[in-house]
């Protein structure tokens, strides 16, 4: 079995879920598949990722591109050549497709942000660039049923049983730590709120500042440095900044912290959600999107609106009471065990055999 990838992510993200998915997409490649089988295509570029940084991988299978012009060719088809006429699948980190006719295009597709809430000329490039690579591929890949229910409504041209879903998964390095192990890192307040992830109007950061004011709690935000705008919106909380820290870095955080607040209106899946809870750390959360599919039945921090009443008086309560702090870390600990990612790259695997034998035996 032949394999191309394409690590188009990480040439125009520096960090975010799907870099993380797609470092074990590669990861599953490299550890499952003969390696004088498997082309890897990137833009130098690419390693400006913070994910790809640290990816190990190796010489003989990366073909690099020539990056000139490429914030167009990020927008086009990857047109390549092989030594051979053989079938190939063909799995890109975003939204294209390669022309070559004996390819066998895979898409993942992670979310519908852009149809809901950019718009413009940068709605339109995304949609067009978009729906021409998922009406052109053999096979999609979906994150979570909620974005397969996206997919469907919003292409509804789509044939359904192309469409499968594979949930993400959470790494490893996400435990709860033990007290011994926590006081030899950073020092931080008895009692804080933790935000994890970009802060677009969409994601609701405003109401957790708010959450965070009227419980006179620290923030602790991850993820890139605070415009102007919003430090001028937060000079009545206390906000402790962390840029893009490592994966234990963060597992610590999530292990101090009251709760990690996460009132995304919308989502393809949530991977802080899951990560947070692996740590036995409490997710207050909007029943939104995927939300309700990652969270887990019955989460007790699982809100239907946003009211800041009822969210300051559920995080009060954490602080309170200890049983149903323990009781909530229990029930997300044991929901995160529902997710890995060596599940994810199991099924991926058994969907790239499966989609050889369909098109290749």
């Amino acid at each position: 079995m032949k394999i191309i990838l394409d690590n188009l992510v990480f040439a125009w993200q520096k960090m975010g879920g799907i870099s993380i998915f797609w470092e074990n997409i590669i990861q599953m490649v490299l550890q499952r598949f003969d390696p004088e089988q498997v082309r890897i295509y990137e833009w130098p570029r690419a390693r400006t990722n913070y994910v790809r940084r640290n990816l190990v991988i190796p010489p003989s299978v990366l073909c690099v591109l020539n990056e000139c012009f490429w914030k167009v060719k990020r927008y086009l088809n990857l047109d390549i050549e092989t030594p051979s006429s053989a079938p190939f699948l063909f799995h890109s980190s975003y939204y294209r497709v390669c022309t070559h006719p004996r390819a066998i295009n895979i898409i993942t597709i992670h979310d519908f942000t852009y149809e809901k809430y950019v718009t413009g000329l940068k709605r339109w490039v995304h949609q067009y660039t978009k729906r021409r690579a998922l009406l052109k591929a053999d096979a999609l890949v979906c994150v979570s049923e909620s974005t397969r229910k996206d997919l469907l409504h919003y292409m509804p041209e789509i044939n359904s049983e192309k469409v499968s879903v594979i949930h993400n998964g959470v790494a490893d390095t996400y435990r709860i730590l033990s007290e011994e192990e926590m006081g030899s890192m950073e020092p931080l307040p008895p009692h804080f709120l933790l935000f994890v992830g970009n802060r677009a109007p969409y994601k609701q950061f405003s109401f957790a500042v708010q959450v965070a004011e009227r419980l006179k709690l620290p923030l602790l935000v991850v993820g890139a440095p605070l415009s102007a705008a919003e430090l001028s919106s937060v000079t009545s909380v206390e906000v402790i900044q962390r840029k893009f820290p490592s994966d234990a870095e963060l597992c610590y955080y999530y292990n101090r912290a009251t709760a990690l607040l996460y009132p995304s209106e919308y989502e393809g899946f949530g991977i802080p959600v899951i990560e947070a809870q692996r740590c036995g750390c409490p997710v207050l959360a909007q029943a939104v999107s995927s939300i309700p599919e990652v969270i887990g039945t019955n989460y007790p921090l699982l809100l239907r609106t946003l009211q800041l009443d009822t969210a300051c008086q559920l995080i009060q309560r954490l602080i309170d009471d200890t049983t149903f702090r323990e009781d909530v870390s229990r029930q997300g600990l044991d929901n995160s065990l529902r997710f890995s990612w060596s599940k994810m790259q199991e099924e991926y695997f058994q969907f790239y055999t499966k989609m050889w034998e369909k098109h290749c035996l």
